[in-house]
């Protein structure tokens, strides 16, 4: 794996539900997409540097304050860190739900 392989995790807010409210005066929009890049693993070493046939477990935080309201799906992928050479495709997906390139670990609710 290249050093400049990086995982990206997006949290996106699932389509169907009431809409994102406009903005208040004075206050942030509310959003519904947020995109965090990993690229060191928990501060420690790079993701190329991860030993082989391990399970690598890592930590991040996403600030949510400016969240429009609903459920949200958490995708990841990995891919070049710059964005500019693609994703790396998924070769085999199991039983999981893919979606341009990104797994879907997950989902919660910001009520």
């Amino acid at each position: 794996m290249p050093r400049t392989t990086g995982m990206f995790v997006h949290l996106v807010r699932r389509e169907g539900q009431a809409p994102v409210p406009p903005p208040e005066p004075g206050k942030e929009p509310r959003r519904d997409f947020f995109n965090v890049d990993h690229q060191v693993v928990g501060g420690s070493f790079y993701l190329s540097e991860a030993p082989r046939d391990v399970i690598v477990h890592d930590a991040f935080g996403v600030h949510l304050s400016h969240a429009a309201r609903g459920w949200y799906d958490v995708w990841v992928g990995f891919g070049h860190t710059s964005g500019k050479k693609g994703r790396a495709h998924v070769v085999e997906k199991g039983r999981s739900e893919i979606n341009d390139q990104r797994i879907k670990v997950g989902s919660f609710q910001v009520l």
